[in-house]
């Protein structure tokens, strides 16, 4: 928007431009009425505004704060009708002057609908920008143009100028304190880490089974969502406040897919899926430790474990080679919801992490939990 001290200074800028554009004299480019002879012979153009329209967009615009807090009333804001006229006739009433003079005004403000204020040599007449735009005519529209100033039709154009805002004749206000007495206390959004969930293992358990969420955490999780089950407080056991913490499924747990979250100060993780199935299937717990050592016998717990025949560990990170899956002995033979490994078996592993699964009859193995070998 342009922003003027004076309505008369956008008749001013339209005026200057044409001047300046099409090299007229300034006796050739008139802020006025149209004229009333017809016969004239000089070629020259009249501006006259017609009329004034407020922008109704900007009726409740609101006071400006200036840098020393005074405020500015806000300007009024308008769009302003302005009627070309030109003039010209041959000494036998032919118009050519006239019509050559309104199709070069109409190609200057073609190939400049919109002005940046102020123009060369026209310092302190607008701010801003003005745009400028051809006003489409109908017969009626002619009629009603014409009829009122009791003049002859003549070669004319109609130009709807605007947005221009005119300041206000309001004083700014006086400065008033930017800041409440006692100061001003900031508050607002905090911005926390999300936690990561990464792992959940065994991805597979049972209803009522242990189970190890593993991932990146700011803090230890306060809340667990399984599914629609929500665990919190005593149902969460911190195994490492930033890697890993155990729960157990509730009974009330259907079976099926279920997305995972974990949650620090109510952030919570991208969901990671787990399956449950019926506690009759053959499943470990997460062991209650995320290290043990190889040197003393590893107790497994889970639910229909009679039937285990071996345990097999293969390397978190991968396999790289038949030798790295081992095969590891039981100490004694497996109950329903326990068995025992023998740390003879364990003796030869590496120290790492491990994937551990038993082998149930000749060719089911149930789902793989975590086991980290020390010394």
């Amino acid at each position: 928007m342009a922003l003027f001290t004076s309505l008369s200074h956008a008749g001013e800028v339209l005026a200057h431009l044409v001047r300046k554009r099409l090299e007229l004299g300034d006796g050739q480019v008139i802020l006025g009425p149209p004229r009333e002879e017809i016969l004239d012979t000089s070629q020259h153009l009249r501006i006259t505004l017609l009329w004034v329209n407020e922008a109704p967009s900007h009726r409740n615009d609101l006071s400006v704060r200036n840098p020393d807090g005074t405020l500015t009333p806000p300007p009024l804001s308008l769009t302003a009708t302005f009627l070309f006229t030109t003039y010209g006739n041959t000494v036998s009433e032919e118009l050519f002057g006239a019509y050559d003079l309104l199709g070069n005004v109409m190609r200057v403000f073609h190939n400049e609908p919109e002005l940046t204020l102020p123009l060369p040599e026209l310092s302190e007449r607008g701010e801003g920008r003005l745009g400028i735009t051809l006003v489409p005519l109908s017969p009626e529209l002619v009629e009603k143009l014409f009829g009122p100033l009791q003049l002859k039709h003549r070669a004319f154009a109609l130009y709807e100028v605007g947005p221009l805002r005119l300041k206000s004749l309001r004083e700014a206000l006086a400065a008033s304190p930017v800041v409440v007495p006692g100061g001003v206390r900031l508050a607002g959004p905090v911005v926390r880490k999300k936690p990561v969930l990464r792992n959940v293992v065994p991805p597979v358990q049972a209803v009522g089974g242990r189970v190890r969420l593993d991932g990146f955490f700011p803090a230890a999780p306060t809340r667990v969502m399984v599914g629609t089950s929500r665990l919190e407080g005593g149902d969460i056991q911190v195994l490492e406040g930033s890697r890993a913490v155990l729960i157990t499924l509730p009974p009330s747990l259907p079976e099926g897919t279920h997305p995972v979250t974990v949650s620090v100060d109510n952030v919570s993780s991208e969901p990671v899926l787990m399956r449950v199935i019926s506690a009759g299937e053959a499943t470990f717990d997460a062991l209650p430790s995320l290290t043990h050592s190889k040197g003393t016998n590893l107790v497994l717990s889970g639910r229909a474990l009679s039937g285990v025949v071996e345990v097999v560990a293969w390397p978190e990170a991968g396999v790289q080679s038949p030798g790295d899956v081992r095969t590891l002995a039981l100490a004694s033979p497996a109950s329903e919801d326990q068995l025992t490994v023998s740390s003879s078996s364990l003796a030869p592993l590496a120290p790492r992490a491990y994937r551990l699964a038993a082998r149930v009859g000749e060719y089911h193995f149930t789902p793989h939990i975590l086991l980290e070998v020390v010394p």
